[in-house]
């Protein structure tokens, strides 16, 4: 299955042509689905930063600047368009690099609110509309509430997917490890959705199918660990978990454990029920609730039965710099013991990292 879902994705990736990237998950993926695009989470490759430096301060995200950096140097130009939220104020800056500087890519940035009341969902209805009309722009036809309503109930089936595989406890599994899920949850975001659901559909399957007959299997002896904060794509973390003898039980990435958390009405008019249920979905550290996603973190570490949380964050990523001293304090409440991880994009000290989750895990 693994080795299928690896081809699968090698064989998309290779024409990006009708694709739409985005790097925040409250870009309303299902408006560009219903306007015929498809939504690709930008994965910037490994180099060196070239040309970033000339437009951004070093004191800024290094997985942004590598996608200012990916774009100045001509390796997103196959693209139809770029969306950018005011997810952080680095998001902002970094739109007005593409919108003065880099004229070959049309960009669109959407305003997100920090709340989920009324006023709020009225906004970014609002906001949602000026997306509608520069997708339909883009495409040169109208997006009908039709194809929307269809687009809703398609990323609703994904997301109750991906619930189901966060369900299949990785320690009754013997055929998919957390390096195989989150080359699932990469793949999730690189194929068009209705394909992304069938794999995940077989994938859910075999794995539910695993847990019947391998329920009584343990892990092992090895360390449960839940992971949290910023999702690095160049740290094979999980990787360094398992070989020093944890085993990662469960996260809450943007496009990992969180991103399936999420529902939106199928009833009623479409663009409404996308704002709401945007603004209501567990949320991050750029949100006025966002310690509600902590009460999300707690259950999860209950129901996975985690031993330990290792969070980890990007240098000068102000949302989860901040909310990790009050969630280190909330489960140092609890007992749970807890271990911070901060680098570059490109630039983790593997083999100190690797040092440092071997310790943690041996006082588990």
């Amino acid at each position: 299955m693994i080795t299928l879902i690896q081809q699968l994705k090698s064989s998309i990736l290779e024409n990006r042509k009708g694709k739409i990237g985005l790097f925040c998950p409250y870009s309303v993926e299902e408006l560009i689905d219903a306007a015929g695009f498809q939504p690709v989470r930008l994965i910037p490759g490994r180099s060196e930063l070239q040309l970033a430096n000339g437009y951004l301060p070093s004191n800024f995200c290094s997985y942004l600047r590598h996608i200012v950096d990916s774009a100045l140097r001509g390796e997103l130009k196959d693209l139809s368009a770029i969306v950018f939220n005011h997810s952080c104020d680095g998001a902002r800056r970094t739109f007005d690099v593409f919108d003065h500087y880099i004229g070959d890519i049309p960009a669109q940035f959407i305003d997100v609110p920090k709340a989920g009341d009324e006023l709020s969902v009225s906004y970014f209805r609002k906001q949602l509309v000026l997306f509608r009309a520069f997708l339909e722009k883009l495409r040169g036809e109208a997006i009908t509430d039709e194809s929307l309503s269809r687009s809703i109930v398609r990323y609703n089936w994904n997301r109750e997917l991906l619930r189901r595989l966060y369900r299949c406890s990785a320690s009754q599994l013997q055929n998919l490890g957390a390096s195989d899920l989150m080359l699932i949850l990469d793949l999730n975001m690189s194929i068009p959705k209705d394909q992304a659901n069938k794999v995940l559909e077989e994938v859910c399957v075999e794995c539910e199918l695993s847990d019947d007959t391998l329920s009584a299997v343990s892990a092992g002896g090895r360390k449960r660990v839940f992971i949290s904060g910023n999702m690095f794509d160049s740290l094979p973390l999980f990787d360094f978990i398992e070989e020093c003898g944890g085993l990662v039980v469960g996260d809450d990435f943007c496009f990992g454990g969180r991103y399936g958390q999420m529902e939106t009405a199928e009833e009623g008019e479409p663009l409404t029920a996308l704002a709401k249920g945007y603004l209501n979905r567990v949320p991050c550290g750029r949100m006025k609730n966002n310690t509600d996603r902590f009460e999300f973190l707690l259950d999860e570490i209950e129901r996975t039965d985690a031993r330990g949380i290792i969070y980890t964050s990007l240098k000068f990523c102000d949302h989860f710099l901040v909310d990790y001293p009050a969630l280190k304090e909330l489960l140092d409440g609890k007992g749970i013991p807890s271990l911070f991880l901060e680098g570059e994009y490109f630039s983790f000290a593997a083999g100190q990292v690797k040092t440092r989750v071997e310790a943690f895990l041996e006082m588990l």
